[in-house]
């Protein structure tokens, strides 16, 4: 697999290399741990420095781009060291910190992350527990979606051990687009349900991974944080051990103290879920956190 950008194509092609690039990295790193030695990462880590220009600061496949780097940096690493259990990995960061990189000591929470994502490479992890929860998404954030609004399924992983930290799954880092604020309502979902588990004396000691998965498998630019509650409750039944209603879906967005609040967009969530249910399940129950949110979905479920 060959990164390079290609110098002499249009705008339009480079576009297209970029797309079918990013699909293909992580499976690629995956496989070629153990077959290569930390040389190899790292050529391909200088190789996709060649797009940092084609990837713009305000462009969202920026992120992505950042995240392909994170994604080598761990690779380069991670196939030097012979198992993963915590200490060793622990011992292995703490001796390379002077040489960590700035891309990845600005990465927020970075020894969590790069453990995760060592774990998830070399295939040494524990999955404990996956859910599927449905989440309703309009063109009020989302101008690639069209106006009847999608319904998409978001998917939450939890890995044991840990301690008790949340990132988006390294591939669809990579793969998929969603913008700050929509990673920032994961985040705040995962913190709400982990301080409503303590203040029931229960302490979360793992991470959770979630990835968004729209039906047509296509990427789209995802933003908002009315996913948030979705998540908030996923996560809640998960780390406690408890069933998620597996007939009911929730248009709301939540902080991180667990405070649940109105969302945009309801009529055309409402007709999407009313239209297309073929999301694993059936939906027969809609939650809603305003008044305001409450009318506008009775309206519209009496105009379906």
């Amino acid at each position: 697999m060959h990164l390079t950008m290609p110098a002499k194509k249009r705008l339009d092609e480079k576009l297209r290399e970029w797309l079918n690039l990013t699909p293909e990295l992580f499976p690629f790193v995956k496989a070629a741990l153990g077959k290569h030695d930390s040389s190899f990462f790292r050529d391909l880590r200088r190789e996709l420095d060649t797009w940092e220009l084609f990837v713009k600061s305000t462009d969202e496949r920026r992120r992505q781009w950042e995240a392909a780097r994170r994604l080598l940096w761990c690779a380069e690493h991670v196939s030097t060291i012979s198992t993963l259990d915590l200490n060793e990995l622990e011992h292995a960061l703490s001796a390379m910190k002077d040489e960590t990189p700035d891309f990845i000591k600005e990465f927020e929470e970075w020894v969590g992350w790069v453990w995760d994502c060592s774990r998830i490479l070399r295939g040494t992890h524990t999955q404990e527990f996956s859910a599927n929860i449905p989440i309703a998404l309009s063109g009020d954030n989302n101008q690639s979606l069209n106006a009847t609004g999608t319904l998409a399924r978001l998917v939450l992983e939890v890995l044991k051990p840990g301690t008790g930290q949340i990132f988006h799954h390294p591939e669809d880092s990579i793969k998929a687009l969603s913008s700050v604020d929509f990673e920032e309502s994961m985040q705040d979902a995962w913190l709400a349900a982990k301080g409503l588990l303590e203040r029931e004396g229960l302490k979360v000691s793992c991470n959770g991974h979630w990835r968004l998965l729209l039906q047509d498998k296509k990427p789209v630019l995802v933003s908002g944080r009315s996913a948030g509650g979705a998540a908030a409750l996923g996560w809640y039944h998960m780390l406690k051990g408890t069933v998620y209603d597996e007939g009911l879906i929730v248009l709301a967005q939540v902080n991180r103290k667990a405070v649940f609040e109105g969302v945009g967009g309801v009529p055309a969530k409402v007709r999407a879920i009313v239209e297309n249910t073929d999301v694993g399940r059936h939906i027969d129950k809609i939650v809603v956190a305003s008044k305001v949110n409450e009318d506008d979905a009775k309206a519209a479920l009496a105009g379906c």
